[in-house]
């Protein structure tokens, strides 16, 4: 009972580990379209500070030292956008470059909870067949694994020794 209860454990966590690289992929695809949407804002800010005669940061600057409260947030919202544009790139870039078995660590170092949160009710369960899933199984089944452990204990029946049983 003890080893299938084990071994249930283990195949559970095998099977919820190995959807990480899915997942990683769709929440990779989540974040650069996000990433090409915020391209697109702070490129048409761009034009309308050069339209202006000046640099991002110095129409930027007009609207955060206007006495109107509304202009001035709106500045904030604008400021907000160009640094999340270069947080994403980061981001995408990192998450982009990583090996297929860093990549965990990338995602935990970049991760952006709203995107996560959307990958994750959006996404499809996948069977992939690939080194990286076998290698994120195997992590899996081990941290079932402990899991069992910890909730079950670890130690083991012992057979009472003709012995101790006399």
């Amino acid at each position: 009972m003890r080893r299938a209860a084990f071994l249930m454990f283990g195949l559970l966590g095998a099977a919820v580990l190995s959807q990480f690289p899915e997942f990683f992929q769709q929440y990779t695809q989540r974040l650069g379209g996000r990433l090409d949407e915020v391209k697109i804002q702070v490129a048409a800010l761009e034009q309308r500070a050069a339209l202006s005669g000046r640099t991002v940061n110095a129409y930027l600057e007009r609207f955060l030292v206007n006495p109107d409260p509304d202009i001035r947030q709106e500045g904030r919202a604008l400021a907000l956008l160009v640094q999340r544009r270069a947080a994403m790139t980061t981001a995408y870039s990192a998450l982009s470059d990583a090996s297929q078995f860093w990549r965990a660590r990338a995602f935990a170092e970049h991760m952006d909870l709203d995107i996560a949160r959307a990958t994750a009710r959006a996404y499809k369960p996948a069977v992939p067949l690939t080194a990286e899933s076998a290698v994120y199984s195997g992590a899996g089944f081990g941290v079932g694994g402990v899991v069992y452990g910890l909730l079950f204990g670890w130690r083991r029946q012992r057979r009472a020794t003709p012995r101790q049983r006399g």
